[in-house]
């Protein structure tokens, strides 16, 4: 735990950007998204349907090394049956995704996806970061890396510097990203992604500025739409949530597509494994003062 915190939340609404930050995030610095960079992963699955690549009801067998016959559609809406982690993952708590190469994943997880379905999970639905691995795994493998497909199918038609999204390295690998500090200021270790499987699960990093313009850039039906079915979004009366939470930071993403209003935030520090709630907390505030302010100029 980290007894100091730093947070940060943007609002775009109309032509209008409201801002509230805490602690030492700015504007122009990357933040780690955690599993917000699954709603970037459904959008790939969408592309590579739109490109006739597979469909939603291609098998992982017909595209890895498997005899699974879980679908891709399964897979992006948490119905696919797989738990949330990989088998001793949660032995690793200290850092459970950096030995996670795609050569680990193919041999100890691939041959084994039936034996981890639980029929009860296929029915009702589980959140699974093991999923969407397996999902970034067979993009990999019809598709290339999962970075340079972010950065050629979503940011770049979205006008963004496809440079400006990145995955989640080793704390201290990039100083420009916000970590937590301890109270002597130093940055504190995070788990490391990389760029295994677990990368389009877990693995985005990029700033506020950068995600709520790559999301507003997908209004009217554009591959992050959550009018688009399947999607990774939580939907509820019009407004689509994501959130993410590493070890020591945490983020969530708003968008309420009607009316184009998209909201952003990032929280680093305090409670491990809590940030996204932070993260959730500064950005509700920041819509609170943003509606009373249009209020009080109405």
């Amino acid at each position: 735990m980290s007894r100091r915190t730093s947070t940060a939340a943007l609002l775009l609404a109309g032509d209008e950007e409201y801002w509230r930050a805490s602690g030492w995030h700015r504007g122009d610095a990357p933040v780690r998204w955690g599993s917000v960079s699954k709603v970037l992963t459904a959008g790939l699955a969408h592309a590579m349907v739109e490109r006739g690549t597979w469909a939603w009801d291609t098998r992982v067998e017909e595209v890895l090394d498997s005899t699974s016959p879980i679908t891709v559609a399964e897979l992006v809406r948490h119905r696919s049956g797989l738990p949330r982690t990989a088998p001793g993952q949660r032995r690793e708590l200290l850092d459970p995704y950096r030995r996670w190469t795609r050569e680990r994943f193919d041999h100890d997880v691939l041959p084994e996806l039936d034996a981890l379905v639980d029929q009860r999970r296929r029915v009702v639905g589980e959140y699974s970061n093991l999923g969407y691995a397996v999902l970034t795994r067979m993009l990999k493998e019809v598709g290339g890396p999962w970075l340079e497909q972010v950065r050629s199918t979503l940011v770049e038609p979205a006008g963004l510097d496809p440079t400006a999204f990145d995955v989640a390295r080793r704390t201290g690998e990039r100083d420009d990203v916000v970590e937590a500090l301890s109270i002597w200021g130093r940055p504190l270790d995070e788990w490391v992604i990389g760029d295994g499987p677990f990368v389009g699960a877990a693995g985005l990093v990029a700033t506020l500025d950068d995600m709520a313009a790559l999301v507003r850039a997908s209004a009217d039906g554009g591959l992050l739409d959550p009018s688009r079915q399947p999607h990774a979004w939580r939907v509820d009366d019009g407004l689509a949530v994501h959130h993410g939470a590493l070890m020591r930071c945490g983020a969530v993403v708003a968008w309420r597509p009607a009316t184009g209003i998209v909201g952003v935030a990032s929280a680093v520090g305090g409670r491990a494994a809590f940030a996204d709630r932070r993260a959730a907390d500064v950005l509700d505030q920041l819509a609170s003062a943003a509606a009373s302010e249009e209020g009080e100029m109405s």
